[in-house]
């Protein structure tokens, strides 16, 4: 299924970023990453569904579910020739590829969350708290716990 190989290729991209920088390789630890990357997945997926049940936006949440589907299979694509490179490429290269892919894959993310917030503009006004305990939840504080579990990893 095409859902299966944007978690291999998400994964061997951290996995390649992680060993850039003198973390640990091996096969478990891209067993693990990759078991990191299906939590987030299935925790975001799974957390959208609920909140789309005990709040009454469902479809919002549905059509927010699909565009992190869609933004994510784009992703990887992209990731495709970015792995095989950072694998397989000049090590005097790989530095400029790692910060590319990062900027760009930052600037999809805001993509993402401009879409979402489209999606949500008609519950503005009158859901904004909610809206601020999701965007609290599960968008800022697990990029903080990504960004210190991996300075962390890296030191």
């Amino acid at each position: 299924s095409i859902s299966e190989y944007v978690f291999i290729l998400i994964s061997a991209f951290l996995y390649l970023f992680a060993t850039h920088y003198g973390g640990p390789s091996g096969i478990v630890t891209y067993g693990l990453i990759m078991a990191g990357v299906f939590a987030v997945y299935l925790i975001r997926h799974t957390s959208l569904f609920f909140t789309g049940i005990v709040f009454p936006v469902s479809k919002p949440s549905g059509i927010f579910s699909f565009t992190v589907m869609v933004f994510n299979h784009f992703i990887g694509f992209i990731l495709i020739p970015i792995n095989l490179f950072l694998a397989l490429g000049p090590v005097e290269y790989r530095y400029y590829v790692l910060i590319f892919t990062i900027f760009l894959l930052a600037f999809l993310y805001l993509l993402r969350t401009f879409r979402g917030v489209f999606i949500i503009s008609e519950y503005f006004i009158e859901r904004f708290f909610q809206i601020i305990i999701y965007l609290c939840a599960f968008e800022i504080v697990p990029m903080l716990i990504l960004w210190k579990t991996i300075s962390d990893f890296l030191e």
